[in-house]
């Protein structure tokens, strides 16, 4: 009986611990990125990990406390602007989101529980590599799973700490968001292993210098690369980017009386922007995701705007509208991108191939709601290629994502895996932030916007309504950046160098492949030297003590 209750108490204490990891990696993320937060969030959930006899249990309770922690906003977003109740919203939150969340990190922390144990009594530093590199890749391989195939997609994803440190980024460019994720957990394994062994008066000298030599070697690794590849903006062709930042509060955005204003709003910020008359370099201005919500070739209005706008300013608009196909019956709705040239012409779109849930796709649950009056039925965009226009004697591509879709990195991969792409490029998210209110989740989304920045190399434009909207140069540098609720014209001269791909662009699979091929190598050997195939059962079951 004691023995049970001492099982117990020590099983509730790593829940505990897990707990409290989970709330401190909150800090590592969005507006705070506090990096050390990150590296001792994850080194404590490893050492619980391998104290504990209910890994998975420990794990679920960690990816449970993660998801309320960053994305509690979903609630309120649901009570605020879809009329849901608490208990219906809270119902969504944890069935669509929580749970989920915990299921995958349960789902490895029962993986990681050999590697870690067997981690707690190596004894030589080959020992202690290798195993820190099937933890790494285990970790690494469940994550990629997880952002493409869950509904939460790159939600939490740990590279994001780094957005605001330039040697990380530079690593990015051969490694990718995955690859950070590698390295972290790696890093964090090692520092595990070492406060382990201290704890147990197996201090090991040499396994805490090859722990302190790796962590040098990474960032002074990431430093050198960051030195290299510093891109010579100055020699690169220009581009006058002016964003238009209105703060339009959501409700109003949607109420058809409301829509003349909010034309009058965009027309007068777009007007200001540029001087009037012609200018020696491509000008673009920016409006947010559904900035017209009735539709751009619905309203005779809005298109003698635009041709005034862009007649007058000599500039190129982008804008997000909703895009209505066919008729009665067979009319489609998409959440599109348009793009119009220096004289009003309609040039091409870019429609949103993965729609929001519970925002874009219609669920009886909104009939319990009342939030029916919004467009909830759009349909997905067939094909993922970016906009591309020809001015003052260039060819400039813009990959458009809209919203969420720009931390869903498969896409980005279709949109620069296209044929014939012009060498100078630009990557451009339009979001629609007002559901979110003053919450973290806009700061959240621009840190995937900068992962996708330094993973091809490319400048990048955030445009929102409300929520934070970004310039971010070709070095994944935040260079022009509005308040959430400041109404504002961001504008900056950004440059467009010939695009060389990065190393990731051109093998962005490499590192998964790499992760994968170790944990097959570690299995294969780990079977053929002990007695055959029964010791798949001692590897995922019966645990080292």
């Amino acid at each position: 009986m004691k023995m049970l209750l001492r099982k117990i108490r020590s099983d509730t204490m790593c829940i505990i611990l897990c707990i409290v990891s989970a709330i401190l990696i909150r800090f590592a993320f969005a507006p705070y990125h506090c990096h050390f937060c990150l590296i001792s969030a994850l080194s404590l959930f490893l050492i619980v990990i391998s104290k504990t006899n209910s890994a998975f249990i420990c794990g679920f309770s960690y990816g449970c406390i993660k998801a309320v922690t960053l994305s509690f906003w979903v609630i309120n977003t649901l009570i605020d602007y879809y009329s849901l109740s608490w208990t219906l919203s809270l119902t969504i939150f944890f069935i669509g989101i929580v749970i989920p969340s915990g299921i995958w990190m349960g789902v490895t922390g029962k993986c990681l529980k050999y590697p870690i144990n067997r981690l707690a009594k190596a004894k030589t530093v080959f020992d202690v590599i290798t195993l820190s590199l099937l933890a790494a890749s285990i970790f690494s391989t469940i994550e990629w799973c997880r952002i493409s195939f869950s509904p939460e997609n790159c939600w939490g994803f740990f590279p994001a700490a780094f957005s605001q440190t330039g040697n990380i980024l530079s690593l990015i460019r051969y490694i990718g968001g995955i690859g950070i994720h590698f390295v972290v957990i790696l890093i964090c394994s090692l520092i595990a292993t070492a406060i382990i062994n201290y704890k147990n008066h197996l201090f090991s000298f040499k396994t805490s210098i090859t722990t302190a030599a790796l962590i040098i070697t990474i960032l002074l690794t990431g430093k050198i690369l960051q030195i290299n590849h510093h891109h010579n903006l100055n020699e690169s062709a220009e581009l006058d980017i002016a964003i238009i930042h209105p703060v339009i509060d959501q409700k109003q955005r949607w109420n058809s009386s409301f829509d003349q204003q909010i034309l009058a709003l965009y027309k007068q910020m777009s007007l200001e922007a540029f001087k009037i008359g012609q200018s020696d370099k491509t000008r673009l201005i920016i409006w947010p995701e559904t900035a017209i919500t009735e539709g751009v070739f619905n309203s005779t209005l809005t298109q003698a705007a635009i041709k005034e706008i862009t007649r007058k300013t000599g500039a190129w608009l982008l804008t997000g509208s909703p895009m209505f196909i066919g008729i009665g019956n067979e009319r489609k709705i998409y959440n599109s991108a348009l793009l119009f040239s220096p004289n009003g012409k309609y040039i091409g779109r870019y429609d949103k191939n993965y729609l929001l849930p519970l925002a874009e796709k219609k669920y009886a649950l909104f009939e319990l709601g009342g939030y029916q009056e919004e467009k909830q039925l759009y349909e997905p965009g067939k094909n993922a290629k970016p906009i591309i226009f020809s001015d003052k004697n260039k060819k400039i591509s813009l990959a458009t994502m809209i919203c969420y879709e720009i931390g869903i990195p498969s896409l980005m991969q279709k949109i620069m895996s296209q044929e014939k792409i012009p060498q100078h490029q630009l990557i451009v998210n339009i979001s629609n932030d007002a559901w979110f209110g003053n919450s973290s989740e806009s700061e959240q989304q621009l840190d995937m916007l900068i992962l996708r920045s330094a993973e091809y190399g490319l400048p990048a434009i955030r445009a929102t309504g409300y929520g934070v909207a970004a310039i971010i140069d070709a070095n994944s540098k935040i260079v022009a950046k509005s308040k959430i609720d400041k109404k504002s014209v961001i504008k900056k001269t950004i440059y467009l160098k010939s695009y060389n791909p990065t190393f990731w662009a051109q093998y962005p699979n490499w590192i998964i492949l790499f992760t994968v091929v170790i944990i097959v190598v570690f299995l294969a050997y780990t079977i053929g030297s002990e007695s055959g195939p029964h010791n798949l059962n001692r590897i995922f079951i019966k645990h080292p003590d």
